[in-house]
């Protein structure tokens, strides 16, 4: 089963989850170029429809590709921009967010349970085809693509599985992140806080138990299986969901 998943999930990597992309990549091996403009010119137009520049919306962009997946401020976004202004930044990312381009986690408290919206967000895109698809128009090269997309996947899938159950509003409002020294890379609100630290690897050294506020820790890797820590592959944790 595990190696069936695996393929899927790589395949996944390539061509995301839209339709077209999917049909293309079926058939091609590829996601052809007019898939690809479909949801470029989807994403542009409904910028534009919303009263927002697509050129300010590219620099925004480019921004977090460059700093994917760490976490960055808005007066951090601004000062690499040509708008200089973090409220408008905000503006853009709320957007983004509200188009279903992007997933915002927000840092959160352990011993509350609260988020904590004024430190550095990590922001994530919601699809692989779309890291690809602003990878070209923004011009910005990923850094350790594939790490940074797997991770951004699992943040999302636990977003889209615990907004369904819990009926949100947003996908944000069940996912946040937690750093102080190391980071967990998704903390969920389920009942008390989960953590999912994703490490793309098998490497038994990779997978070193840290103490930290959030008790319930899973590692997710890349293929392998552990008890303790919990250690589960990726894309089997996906399936279950």
């Amino acid at each position: 089963l595990l190696p069936q998943l695996e393929k899927h999930f790589h395949s996944y990597l390539q061509c995301g989850g839209f339709p077209l992309a999917i049909q293309s990549f079926l058939k091609y091996g590829i996601v052809s170029e007019e898939a690809k403009e479909t949801y470029r010119s989807w994403v542009i137009g409904d910028i534009l429809k919303n009263g927002k520049s697509d050129v300010v919306a590219r620099e925004v962009l480019k921004v977090i590709l460059s700093k994917a997946p760490t976490p960055v401020s808005w007066e951090g976004i601004s000062q690499e921009t040509s708008i200089k202004s973090p409220p408008t930044i905000a503006s853009y990312i709320e957007l983004l967010e509200r188009l279903f381009v992007l997933l915002p986690l927000y840092a959160v408290k352990p011993s509350s349970g609260t988020k904590e919206f004024a430190k550095n967000k990590k922001l994530h895109l919601l699809d692989p085809l779309l890291w690809h698809l602003c990878e070209e128009w923004c011009l910005q090269k990923i850094q350790h693509k594939t790490e940074t997309i797997v991770e951004a996947c699992l943040a999302v899938h636990l977003a889209r599985f615990l907004a369904e159950k819990h009926r949100s509003k947003r996908l944000s409002d069940a996912v946040s992140y937690w750093r102080n020294g190391f980071e967990i890379d998704v903390v969920v609100h389920n009942n008390g806080l989960s953590g999912f630290e994703m490490k793309w690897s098998n490497r038994k050294e990779a997978f070193k138990f840290k103490v930290g506020p959030v008790k319930n820790l899973t590692y997710v890797s890349k293929s392998t299986w552990l008890d303790k820590p919990l250690k589960i592959p990726l894309p089997l944790l996906l399936a279950c969901l």
